[in-house]
């Protein structure tokens, strides 16, 4: 038994060697997408307050034509958008220290965050940690630091591999993400056959909803906040209607409600571009009017 514990021990030692002098020996890429993520920080550092800033997944990136929103509100305006599979924990522990008196921070997380995926995923997070030079690991939880650790491979895979089908087309570089963050190769480009929706969960997260609550009670005092419902398309919206109810009950409940109902988010599926939380062209041109006409109903409010 003795002799078997050490075999193993050896082993996994060997594998993780083996990793860590691949990471040293393959350069990661500089355009890959979740690079983008080092810009939008840099954004948020340098941008000037006060400003509109958007918060959430891949429906903002892929969604928003924040040119027009600056132009319309007369302020800057940064997309930190980027991949769901981040979780919405690590963007809001990453950017409050950031956040400065006067902005005005749009939150639009995908729906997903509040029903177990606020942690993110290990296909996600693990990259983004290797982009970041591993720089935020004490921003991670336990649970977070259980998904970068398995998601490894995923590092090694992705290296190796460079481009990946998904990407040949170019919509999925950093070097297509424009100086507000927003995602725009893809508005060349013809829309993709997306994925047949699944039935999604209602069993809501109740430990990080309070988080999330915590959080914006510590921000409200100088920033102010907005939730709005992320963009979708309207068969996926029929998938997951019931969470976002709930989730909007939740946030009613506990004085953050979310500034339109989220039907109104829900476009038609041809202004969907290769997944339900992504846009076209098309897509993103209403999806930015609606913004556009809601915040400045939000702000004319409270001025």
């Amino acid at each position: 038994m003795k002799k078997f514990i050490q075999r193993v021990a050896l082993a996994v030692a060997l594998m993780i060697c083996a990793l860590v002098l691949l990471l040293v020996i393959v350069p990661k890429s500089d355009d890959d997408y979740l690079a983008a993520y080092n810009r939008k920080m840099h954004l948020l550092e340098t941008v000037p307050s006060p400003r509109v800033i958007f918060v959430g997944g891949s429906n903002l990136c892929f969604g928003l034509d924040s040119h027009r929103i600056s132009d319309s509100l007369h302020l800057p305006v940064i997309n930190t958008g980027l991949h769901a599979g981040i979780g919405l924990k690590f963007l809001i522990d990453d950017m409050e220290p950031l956040l400065r008196a006067g902005d005005i921070v749009v939150y639009a997380p995908e729906y997903s965050h509040f029903f177990g995926g606020a942690y993110g995923e290990k296909i996600t997070l693990s990259p983004l940690m290797d982009q970041t030079n591993w720089r935020k690991l004490g921003l991670l939880n336990a649970r977070q630091l259980r998904n970068v650790v398995l998601g490894i491979p995923d590092i090694i895979r992705g290296r190796i591999g460079g481009i990946t089908a998904r990407d040949k087309e170019g919509a999925y570089r950093a070097s297509n993400i424009n100086e507000y963050g927003d995602e725009v190769a893809h508005w060349e480009l013809p829309s993709r056959a997306i994925k047949p929706d699944k039935e999604a969960h209602t069993d809501i997260d109740e430990d990080f909803c309070r988080y999330f609550i915590d959080y914006l009670d510590r921000l409200s005092d100088s920033v102010h906040v907005v939730i709005t419902p992320p963009v979708i398309r309207m068969t996926s919206f029929g998938f997951t209607e019931q969470r976002a109810s709930v989730l909007a009950d939740y946030l009613s409940e506990h004085g953050y409600p979310f500034n339109v109902p989220p039907v109104r988010h829900a476009l038609p599926d041809t202004c969907a571009y290769d997944a339900s939380h992504h846009m076209n062209k098309s897509g993103v041109d209403r999806f930015t009017s609606l913004l556009i006409d809601e915040l400045r109903e939000e702000l004319a409010v409270t001025k």
